[in-house]
């Protein structure tokens, strides 16, 4: 599932312009790599301050939030400006 997400999204960026893609490329990278760093010093404290239960119930917290912005960017796509301009 995770390999075919990366599929998915990195077929998605190839499409941008050259400009955005480099810029996107750029903030994608910086966040994995800050998350990895961050994650990889935390998650120890986590454990041994709050539990073992403590990542899975973050990591269940987390895919409830995406699953419940994916459904509501679904329900609510963005308006085009030529919308917005007729609503006006």
């Amino acid at each position: 599932m995770r390999g075919q997400a990366n599929i998915s999204f990195f077929t998605t960026i190839q499409q941008a312009t050259t400009v955005d893609r480099n810029t996107l490329m750029m903030w994608v990278l910086t966040i994995i790599d800050t998350s990895t760093v961050i994650g990889n010093l935390l998650a120890p404290r986590l454990i041994l301050t709050l539990g073992s239960w403590t990542l899975p119930i973050l990591g269940i917290s987390i895919l409830l939030f995406c699953l419940v912005r994916l459904i509501s960017l679904r329900h609510h796509p963005k308006q085009s400006s030529s919308d917005i301009d007729e609503d006006c």
